[in-house]
């Protein structure tokens, strides 16, 4: 065999070598970063979406960057205010990573509470409470997949707005006598009706 023939041969045999090398280098780097990737997008995703389990107890506290955190509502506010509510405050709970912004309209009994979880879109609710410690909340996030004592009337109205979401409240809450509600009252009756909420369904087993 010729000397360029060996040399050929030898050359071509180390462009197989080294092909095959690439080759598994790049699988291994691809389903390395294909790992990476998902694991990241599972956690961005649950920035987005909210806790992935509700918090048994949710304790709001003043937040310590209101005036900061306020601006993320400011289009709620903006439709909120003019209806006749009045800002009572910007609070977190520390167990769920959950940022509420809370209104009052003393005249109708109603409390709205938005929230927000880190990187997500602000959901709103209209709450009011009667006498009889019933409870009637109107909500545009997605639908909870968790039952409620019967007294507790939640109704869900995925992405209608702010202004459609009050005028369904009001139009469609029983009448019966409401609670009095006030600035320093709001935390205290959210964390009352989560509280009945998730302890009825422990008793429920729910």
């Amino acid at each position: 065999m010729a000397w360029w023939e060996i040399f050929l041969s030898g050359f071509t045999a180390g462009i197989a070598a080294l092909s095959l090398l690439a080759f598994l280098l790049i699988a291994y780097w691809t389903r390395k970063a294909t790992r990476v990737f998902r694991d990241v997008s599972a956690k961005y995703s649950a920035r987005i979406s909210g806790p992935r389990e509700v918090p048994a107890k949710i304790e709001w506290r003043p937040s310590h960057a209101e005036s900061e955190q306020r601006a993320r509502f400011a289009a709620i506010g903006q439709v909120l205010e003019p209806a006749g509510f009045r800002p009572v405050g910007t609070y977190t709970d520390d167990e769920s990573g959950i940022l509420m912004r809370g209104w009052i309209n003393t005249e109708q009994s109603v409390i709205a509470a938005a929230y927000q979880f880190l990187l997500g879109t602000p959901w709103l609710e209209f709450v009011s409470m009667y006498t009889d410690e019933s409870a009637c909340v109107f909500s545009n996030a997605e639908m909870a997949d968790l039952d409620h004592p019967p007294n507790h009337i939640r109704h869900y109205l995925p992405e209608v707005s702010p202004r459609e979401l009050l005028s369904a409240f009001l139009e469609q809450r029983q009448s019966k006598e409401l609670m009095t509600v006030t600035a320093e009252t709001v935390t205290s009756t959210l964390e009352r009706i989560h509280a009945t909420e998730s302890e009825w369904r422990k008793c429920h087993d729910l």
